[in-house]
């Protein structure tokens, strides 16, 4: 079936078309020129702006963190994903102690096959260390997995890597055209901060900006000399994206930042609802989120993701003995797309800038820019046709922790395309089998 979308603004990473837009089984046949051709379907979109499906590639779904489930399993977060846009999302398999890293991702795997209302893909932390494990992770990049994620921290939680295991694995594996995710913040450092503490605030503050600055610099010496890509994730410190944004130019690193370390600072833990606000790392001093601001403007980070780490008011709400008790995280699925125009409302640039950060960057440090990412004749039909009008208070889901309360956005979601089917009209969430797939 041909469906032709008319009338659009077109937003390309590097400019902006008129015209209409041509999808047949599942892919984008003709963009402009020779997409005015007589179609099964026609969706006027007038007034709109079409973009590459979005795509979040840091969310945390379906799991249990400090024994409290996370508010969103596959089904609802891609559920409001896609409703915001985001045709993509990538979420997280970590293995298990005991078990065997392919059983347990393709255990993850069955569990997420059905009822997905977006694709998803995968980043992979291994957590036991033999040969066994290795060998596993060579059968899976030869299956196609591309990206693996570590810790340096959480110790307890048996997450920490050591910069020699993490060197000692970009070695082995890094000419298999992989990226590894890092997750900075210096363990020892984190460790020699602790002491006893009355505030939320200064229970933030024990997760200091030094930490993440110490473990981004060893990250990047690795970089350098393994040459293996690595994706540093919500970095949170102006110094940290500095070093990254320096080093680029020596050895292939990447990265990104979350909306709470650009629109936040740690005023919120002085408020009534102060605990909700906790996440690791810790959102910043107001100096340091306006210094990142700045270098976000100025090209230092690749890609806005989100952190997506529910948790329900209610379990981030409970009287505890000890703040370490705090399931940490917060909502970010629901507010990317809107912040991220509203980051760029300002910029004679900006619809452009959003196409990148949400679209084509992450397609290509994922890999996947040669079929997403952007609008093009071959390219997935992943399309997110946008209206900017009157401004709305965002609004959160009900039992979750709105982050951005008050704030206001002058864009809507209007319609969604994922592979050529819509499956947003108006703003909502058609009633349709989940059309999402597994990356």
């Amino acid at each position: 079936m041909k469906t032709r979308i008319k009338n659009a603004t077109i937003v390309h990473p590097e400019n902006m078309q008129q015209g209409d837009i041509l999808l047949e089984n599942g892919k984008i046949v003709a963009v402009g020129d020779g997409a005015d051709q007589r179609a099964d379907h026609v969706y006027d979109a007038s007034g709109l702006f079409a973009f590459p499906g979005f795509i979040d590639m840091h969310v945390h779904l379906d799991a249990k963190i400090m024994n409290y489930s996370l508010a969103d399993d596959y089904v609802s977060g891609s559920r409001v994903a896609v409703k915001n846009g985001i045709t993509t999302l990538f979420s997280f398999i970590t293995q298990g102690k005991q078990s065997d890293l392919a059983e347990d991702v393709k255990a993850v795997k069955d569990h997420a096959a059905s009822g997905l209302f977006c694709n998803l893909g995968w980043h992979i932390t291994p957590v036991r260390w033999d040969e066994e494990t290795f060998d596993e992770i060579e059968t899976l990049i030869d299956r196609g997995q591309r990206s693996f994620k570590f810790y340096t921290t959480y110790r307890m939680a048996g997450l920490y890597r050591s910069y020699a295991q993490i060197e000692g694995f970009a070695q082995r594996f890094g000419k298999r055209d992989i990226t590894i995710l890092v997750h900075c913040e210096d363990d020892q450092t984190i460790a020699s901060a602790q002491r006893s503490v009355d505030t939320v605030a200064d229970y933030a503050a024990l997760r200091t900006p030094e930490a993440e600055v110490l473990a981004i610099s060893q990250i990047i010496k690795i970089c350098v000399k393994t040459q293996c890509h690595f994706h540093v994730v919500h970095v949170s410190t102006a110094e940290g994206a500095r070093l990254i944004a320096e080093a680029a130019s020596k050895c292939p690193i990447t990265c990104e930042t979350a909306p709470q370390y650009l629109f936040l600072n740690d005023d919120v833990f002085h408020g009534r609802q102060g605990l909700h606000y906790l996440c690791t790392p810790p959102i910043r001093a107001e100096h340091n989120r306006a210094q990142l601001l700045e270098q976000f403007y100025h090209g230092a980070i690749n890609v806005l993701a989100t952190d997506h780490c529910p948790f329900t008011m209610i379990d981030k709400a409970t009287e505890y003995p000890r703040f370490d008790a705090i399931p940490k995280g917060l909502c970010g699925l629901d507010f990317l797309v809107p912040l991220a125009f509203n980051l760029f409302q300002n910029e004679p640039d900006g619809l452009q800038k959003i196409c990148a950060f949400l679209s084509a960057e992450p397609a290509r440090i994922l890999e996947l820019d040669d079929h997403k990412g952007r609008i093009k004749p071959g390219y997935d039909a992943d399309i997110t046709l946008v209206r900017l009008g009157e401004p709305h208070t965002l609004q959160s889901r009900d039992g979750l922790f709105n982050p951005y309360e008050n704030r206001a956005t002058n864009i809507t979601v209007e319609a969604v395309f994922l592979r050529g089917i819509q499956v947003v009209r108006d703003a909502v969430l058609l009633e349709l089998p989940p059309q999402g797939e597994l990356l």
